[in-house]
């Protein structure tokens, strides 16, 4: 339901989202405090958090919004408010990891005697690497709970800040990201010249590639503006990124994107700070 009227019309703000770098990059979600105290209570997602939590991944907490954390296993940790809005960190987390045993196929050398290079399977730090997906996943599904949340939203709520775009985030089946383009960031995308490429947002995504996967092997990101907003972020994968819903666009409204080829959560994390970066670049020039 957001979605649908931030493509039709200019409404207030409901959450914002941006992207701290750093040590930890971080996903910073400041939603509205009003909206926060409309839905302390709200427990129509309880199906939801509980078929995520027990059937799917078997989490062990889940923290609502009357909670220093949101979300599973304290996925999402709470802030402070300033100007109406309350932020909410999402801290990037490792995946791939030192385990405790030494590498087999080095033998705990850490290196390749054949190739004479150190070895790649554990980038010559002579333990075995291991793959803890388990953190991450509870970040998907927490922004899955928030989103939904966020779509149902009808009021309008007292702000000087109006909403740009939206987004919502599928942990249970496709592990997909979608959202609208509003029409005051589509005007915005409309001022770059046809092939506008878009480097800070390139960059964020690589801080947060080489935070999960401690590696800078980049291949496979890009984020680039067509003319009529043709807004494309990529990734690596096999083709992964997001794009345009349809292939039109209408005058003087905003318009849906969706998803290609997510494996899972850390390419939307990866799409989503693209996403941080423009919104944040755009609330800056609007």
């Amino acid at each position: 339901m957001l979605s649908y009227f931030v493509e039709k019309e200019i409404i207030p703000c409901v959450y914002d989202i941006s992207y701290r770098p750093g040590e930890i990059p971080c996903i910073v979600i400041s939603i509205n405090k009003d909206w926060i105290d409309d839905n302390l209570k709200n427990k129509a997602i309880e199906s939801i958090v509980n078929l995520l939590m027990y059937r799917e991944y078997g989490f062990e907490t889940f923290s609502f919004l009357d909670s220093e954390y949101f979300g599973f296993d304290n996925a999402i940790k709470k802030g402070k408010t300033k100007n109406g809005f309350v932020d909410y960190f999402v801290e990037i987390v490792p995946i791939r990891k030192s385990g405790e045993n030494v590498c087999a196929y080095c033998k705990g050398t850490g290196y390749n005697k054949e190739l004479e290079m150190k070895c790649s399977f554990c980038d010559g730090n002579k333990l075995e690497i291991i793959y803890d997906f388990k953190p991450i996943l509870a970040i998907s599904c927490s922004l899955q709970v928030l989103t939904m949340l966020f779509e149902d939203t009808e009021k309008n709520y007292n702000t000087d800040k109006n909403q740009l775009l939206t987004f919502k985030i599928d942990a249970l089946r496709k592990f997909s990201i979608s959202g609208s383009y509003g029409k005051e960031f589509c005007y915005w995308l409309n001022s770059f010249k046809d092939g506008r490429v878009f480097p800070s947002v390139i960059k964020a995504m690589k801080e947060v590639y080489t935070r999960m996967y401690k590696r800078n092997d980049y291949y496979g990101f890009d984020a680039y503006v067509n003319k009529d907003a043709w807004l494309i972020i990529n990734c690596p994968g096999d083709a992964c990124g997001i794009n345009p819903e349809h292939y039109y666009s209408r005058e003087n409204e905003g318009f849906r994107f969706s998803c290609h080829n997510i494996d899972g959560p850390a390419q939307q994390l990866m799409l989503l700070t693209g996403l941080a970066v423009l919104n944040e670049m755009a609330r800056k020039e609007i």
